[in-house]
């Protein structure tokens, strides 16, 4: 499972809530239940070891969500139950922002924001536009995922830039000269 699966299956549970026969804690998002229940919806039988393998994912996805403002660390309001495990990166809610966020839709749940993800969906391009190329896309989906968009659309012209250069360079057969 990579970051973006496991943010894809925090932000489901976000739309539509199922803490099983679990209870929040407080929290409106506590890791450890919703994984138990999506072990149980996969059939997974041993859940602590999955847990222990998959943890650091999730708690990757939390952050990921917590960064781009959706999520933050701790119980929904003054008073509410916790727990010392959901203080040590369990426990999340949704912030102001966040439920804006949620009920906009779905048109940028799914972005690949790790390098490696984007990577490997432009590979195919970077020997046809060059590294330039897949260097500045890059560059643009981090910005995108940082909320960023200006810093994304600039990027995105930048990448585009050495599209047309590597397609100079192709006509001519003269890297030096264009």
């Amino acid at each position: 499972m990579k970051l973006e699966d496991a943010t894809k299956l925090l932000i489901d549970f976000l739309r539509n809530p199922d803490h099983g026969q679990y209870g929040s804690y407080g929290y409106e998002i506590y890791l450890p239940h919703i994984l138990i229940t999506y072990f149980r919806k996969q059939g997974i039988k041993n859940k602590e070891i999955e847990w222990q393998k998959l943890s650091p994912v999730f708690y990757a996805a939390g952050w990921e969500l917590c960064r781009r403002g959706v999520l933050r660390p701790g119980v929904t309001h003054s008073g509410a139950q916790a727990t010392a495990d959901g203080g040590a990166g369990n426990g999340y809610s949704i912030t102001p922002f966040g439920h804006i966020w949620l009920k906009e839709g779905g048109q940028d749940d799914f972005v690949p924001t790790e390098p490696e993800r984007f990577a490997e969906i432009l590979e195919k391009y970077k020997s046809k536009f060059g590294a330039g190329f897949h260097e500045r896309a890059q560059q643009a989906i981090r910005c995108y995922g940082a909320h960023a968009y200006l810093a994304c659309c600039v990027m995105c012209g930048a990448s585009a830039e050495s599209i047309i250069l590597a397609a100079a360079i192709a006509k001519e057969k003269d890297e030096k000269e264009i």
